[in-house]
């Protein structure tokens, strides 16, 4: 019986009666990892069948499938040598495309003894280290950027640990404001709880919040004309204009001519300021609180008044 006559009989449910006593016989090498995840996967399969109700052992078979599918799309010539020649070769001639699931032992075997091994200790180095080559393959070819797509991945696991362990992996190929929102610059990185926008952007600000912050007291504010305290620091990989009005708070502004740089220098601007738009006020400490109510300048929105 052909391979996809098989395939076409059980996806009903049931089986294709196929004898497999003349079906052909991969050969493996001594210590080749294929037969020890099978027998791990038959142990989960007994205790399952047995009326075992642990939720552990099919958080095990979720992860067993996302990271399985997840390595037989990166996976690259030489991955799965140790497993077989034989599995190797399969491997190879499947391709790495997404479209139809792999209908040949051989070549399944390979992602799926890797994902075996991670699942089993996600904490060990080993474990790490496929992980690690997995997002880094990964976030090479992602289309919308690697954050989005390394989410995605995440979300289709089951075992909080696992999760901690990619999203520690993916950490540098994050900018600041993901690595603080998803925590992987810490001991327990995790995908947060709630996706509201104004969360989602509040965090986005906290780099500018934060760092620039320090960056002032270390790099004191050089005025160069009578205009309101603003700083950016183009060398951040953010790139953004954040302009600190009295009081220390922080607004985004798209007018590089109100901005003045870290170094004292006046921001680059792409169209000149004209003469009577300077405001007659001298300039305020960031640092230092609100006192009086200082001059509008005549460009000032709504939004800076808030």
């Amino acid at each position: 019986m052909h391979q996809h006559e098989c395939s076409a009989q059980t996806s009903d449910g049931g089986t294709c009666k196929a004898d497999l006593t003349h079906s052909e016989v991969i050969p493996l090498p001594p210590g080749s990892a294929v037969l020890p995840a099978q027998e791990w996967v038959n142990g989960l399969l007994s205790r399952i069948e047995a009326g075992d109700d642990d939720p552990l052992l099919h958080e095990a078979f979720t992860d067993l499938t996302a990271i399985a599918a997840r390595s037989l799309l990166r996976a690259e010539p030489g991955d799965f040598i140790a497993c077989g020649q034989q599995i190797e070769q399969a491997r190879q001639r499947h391709g790495n495309s997404a479209i139809y699931a792999p209908v040949d032992a051989a070549v399944i075997a390979g992602p799926f003894s890797r994902a075996v091994e991670i699942v089993r200790d996600p904490l060990s180095d080993a474990a790490f280290t496929a992980i690690r080559t997995l997002v880094d393959r990964e976030a090479t070819v992602m289309p919308k950027g690697p954050t989005e797509q390394i989410r995605r991945g995440v979300t289709r696991l089951a075992s909080a640990c696992l999760e901690e362990q990619f999203w520690r992996a993916a950490d540098p190929h994050l900018s600041i404001g993901p690595r603080l929102r998803y925590r992987t610059c810490t001991t327990r990185p995790r995908t947060p709880a709630h996706r509201d926008r104004t969360v989602v952007a509040r965090t986005h600000s906290l780099p500018q919040l934060l760092w620039l912050d320090w960056a002032l007291q270390l790099f004191p504010h050089k005025p160069t004309a009578p205009t309101a305290t603003a700083t950016t620091y183009g060398g951040l990989p953010w790139q953004r204009l954040s302009c600190f009005r009295a009081g220390g708070n922080s607004v985004t502004t798209s007018r590089p001519h109100s901005c003045t740089a870290i170094d004292g220098y006046p921001a680059q601007s792409s169209f000149p300021r004209s003469p009577e738009a300077a405001p007659t006020y001298p300039p305020r400490s960031v640092f230092s609180p609100s006192t009086s109510t200082s001059t509008q300048h005549p460009s000032t929105t709504s939004a800076d008044r808030s």
